[in-house]
């Protein structure tokens, strides 16, 4: 991918953050000028009071759904990281260990034999697949509720 769409990717997400918590800012304050002079009345009845404190109701569920919304999105793009940094480790151990000699890893300094390189990328490997389908299972509707294939691969429609 250029770093032109890298850098459009960045700004599309920021400015969806930014949307995010400015929509919930504005509910929370919203919810915040209606609810200080609120007084509920005695009669409970389809009244002023009624529509107000339904309206009340509503306003908070929206606010506690556009902060869950947020928070959400923060773990996805936390998982997702994660995941996209074991595919690149993933992919420095197998060039290491076809490669063959000496590398350092450049992220904690330490030395890389082939050997170890090998048996690093089997076990990620085996074990990314099963990130990326846990990541596609909480995430997305398609295959929440299918099981993981027998030989590993995905299979998205």
């Amino acid at each position: 991918m250029s770093e032109r769409s890298i850098e459009l990717i960045k700004q599309s997400i920021n400015g969806a953050n930014k949307y995010d918590y400015f929509i919930v800012g504005i509910g929370a304050a919203t919810f915040s000028y209606f609810a200080k002079d609120f007084k509920v009345s005695d009669d409970f009845y389809i009244n002023e009071s009624t529509l107000t404190l339904l309206a009340l109701a509503l306003l908070s569920i929206s606010v506690v759904c556009g902060l869950k919304t947020i928070s959400l999105y923060n773990v996805y793009l936390n998982k997702n990281g994660k995941y996209l940094d074991l595919s690149e480790h993933l992919a420095g151990y197998k060039k290491n260990a076809i490669e063959g000699g000496i590398a350092i890893n450049e992220e904690n300094g330490d030395i890389l034999y082939p050997d170890e390189s090998e048996l690093k990328a089997q076990i990620l490997s085996e074990l990314l697949p099963e990130r990326k389908y846990q990541l596609l299972r909480e995430f997305n509707f398609e295959v929440r509720h299918s099981p993981m294939p027998p030989d590993g691969t995905l299979r998205i429609p």
